[in-house]
């Protein structure tokens, strides 16, 4: 397995790996199986490699989601729903914006809304618009599962159609 396949394989297994100077992180739900932490420390160079290096794409989203004011909500955002989108974007672009762009995810996909109405209009609403809290815990080409903040699983799909008429939440 290369580094890539490695990363996803600990996601699938719900370890996140995060890079803390030149040591790797992992965080899980339960005890990773014993053939990935094994990868993981033989490939360990070339994951901490891979997982430092950010993308155009990825940089320009944790720059627009750090600029995102939590007392300048989208026109009728409820403050507690823009608290929450802020603090979802930031955890995903943390632990799963460079894996959304190898698969690629499009800003709208991610972070998008309606041009129009940006919070009545959920069904152009990207992905981390609609974690409300949850958390992802698996990533697709076409899809994302999440775990909601009870616990509930749910299947969030990308649609090509919603993506193309949504902006990004920063432009709203």
């Amino acid at each position: 397995m290369n580094a890539i396949e490695i990363i996803d394989a600990a996601r699938h297994c719900g370890v996140v790996i995060t890079v803390a100077g030149d040591r790797l992180r992992l965080r899980a739900p339960k005890e990773p199986p014993q053939e990935i932490v094994d990868a993981i420390r033989i490939h360990k160079p070339q994951i901490i490699d891979f997982l430092t290096r950010r993308t155009l794409h990825v940089a320009t989203w944790k720059e627009r989601v750090d600029g995102l004011d939590l007392d300048r909500p989208p026109r009728g955002f409820p403050p507690i729903r823009w608290e929450r989108i802020i603090d979802d974007a930031r955890a995903f672009i943390r632990d799963w914006a460079d894996q959304a762009d190898r698969l690629g995810w499009t800003e709208t996909a991610l972070f998008g809304v309606d041009r129009l109405a940006p919070w009545p209009r959920i069904d152009k609403a990207g992905l981390v618009v609609l974690l409300d809290g949850g958390r992802v815990v698996a990533l697709a080409e076409d899809r994302a599962a999440i775990v909601t903040r009870r616990g509930g699983r749910l299947t969030f799909y990308r649609q090509a159609r919603v993506e193309a008429e949504a902006v990004a939440i920063w432009e709203a």
